[in-house]
This record gives C-alpha cells, sequence and structure tokens, in this order.
C-alpha cells in the first residue's frame, strides 16, 4: 500500500484474514465445501468491483467462501460464479445487483437489507447474504 492511501490492499487483507484463520480467538467457519472436500477462500476488499471477484470466483472452480476484508472486522460468505439453480433458503428473499458494484456497497446495502437477502446478478452469478457470518482480525 502506498503511503497516504486509504484502506488495505488485497495481499495485506489476505494476510489478516488468513492468520485470523488459523490463530484466531473464534473458529470461523467457511461455510461452502466443494465436491472434494476443499474449502476454496478468496479474500476480497471493500473498493474492489463483485465482477472482479467473481473472475477470482471463477478460476477458482465457480463457487468460493469469500471473505470481505474491512478495517476491523472481515464477513465471510459463499459466491457462485454461474447459477447453479441453488434454492434460496426459507424466507430468503432474492435481489438483483449490478456487477461493476464495489464489494463495499454491496456490503452497505446488505446492512439495509437483513440477513435473509442474496444477490443475483445479470450473468448468473449468486451471492449468499454478506451478512451471514462476521469475524473480528486476530492480534
Amino acid at each position: 500500500m502506498t503511503p497516504g492511501s486509504v484502506g488495505m490492499d488485497r495481499h495485506s487483507a489476505a494476510r489478516r484474514v488468513m492468520k485470523s484463520i488459523a490463530v484466531g480467538p473464534r473458529r470461523v467457519n467457511l461455510p461452502y465445501a466443494a465436491p472434494d472436500g476443499t474449502r476454496p477462500l478468496v479474500v476480497a476488499t471493500p473498493n474492489e468491483h463483485i465482477s472482479a471477484v467473481i473472475a477470482r470466483v471463477a478460476a477458482a472452480g465457480g463457487a468460493a467462501n469469500v471473505a470481505l476484508a474491512e478495517a476491523r472486522k472481515f464477513v465471510v460468505f459463499v459466491m457462485r460464479s454461474e447459477d447453479e439453480d441453488v434454492p434460496d433458503a426459507p424466507g430468503e428473499i432474492s435481489e438483483d445487483v449490478n456487477e461493476d458494484m464495489s464489494m463495499g456497497m454491496l456490503l452497505l446495502r446488505a446492512s439495509r437489507r437483513g440477513r435473509k437477502t442474496s444477490y443475483r446478478l445479470r450473468s448468473g452469478a449468486t451471492i449468499a447474504s454478506p451478512l451471514s457470518e462476521q469475524f473480528a482480525y486476530a492480534s
């Protein structure tokens, strides 16, 4: 990160998230498990566009756990790069969003909509509620 810049870069965010998963005070649940049993993880920052994160999820196999790193905490949720015809959970609302929206704006939108909202993109990608799990960073 350059002096005077705001926020953290993706590599710093990934280090903080991975350290918290490994030695944090609370067990971090990665809800998505791939058919081979692995739990792919993509780390994103609030200033990244959803489309860039979807591209990394696609490269990771089409679906992954996404850790959205904020200044003091990170949230974990599931993102799928293609519509897998996954049924909504009971009582869940699905809302359309634009791929050009930033991850931070998605989190703000989700905080106003509540935990029972999932998101669909024109490309067919789906995003589970970003408010699912929140974790503090390990010291």
